[in-house]
């Protein structure tokens, strides 16, 4: 598995007010920091071709249903037949996958990847060596 200091360092490069720094994957399960990473993603596009975000009242399972919906049309291969209740109780393996999948989505995008590039050069370099294996 990837080191889980590296997928922090990613998802925390890429987040804006007002959810805090994630400090553990297991923060994962409340999605809020994947949806939060997806809402910048979609206000750099034009407001017609604009995906919106589940409300914040929205229920946590529907909310991991809208992120697997999102990175599926991002991905060459579906990932809709992952466990909805596996992430919402905190499995580190799927909510640590989704993580990268969201960082990777963002850094399709030039302006996220160049955002990442204020913070740490050395995890940047580690971050972008992982995204180039990958991608």
């Amino acid at each position: 598995m990837v080191n889980e200091k590296l997928i922090l360092f990613g998802v925390n490069s890429l987040l804006t007010a007002p959810p805090e720094p994630v400090k553990s994957v297991e923060e994962f399960r409340t999605a809020e920091h994947f949806l939060n990473i997806i809402s910048q993603i979609e206000a750099q596009k034009f407001a017609e071709t604009r995906i919106h975000t589940p409300p914040a009242s929205e229920n946590v399972q529907n909310k991991f249903k809208f992120i697997l919906d999102y990175l599926s049309k991002q991905s060459t291969s579906s990932i809709i037949e992952w466990n909805i209740n596996e992430l919402t109780q905190g499995n580190d393996v799927l909510l640590s996958k989704m993580a990268l999948l969201i960082v990777f989505a963002a850094h399709a995008d030039t302006y996220f990847y160049s955002k990442s590039l204020d913070t740490d050069e050395a995890q940047h370099e580690q971050l972008a060596a992982l995204f180039d294996l990958h991608m």
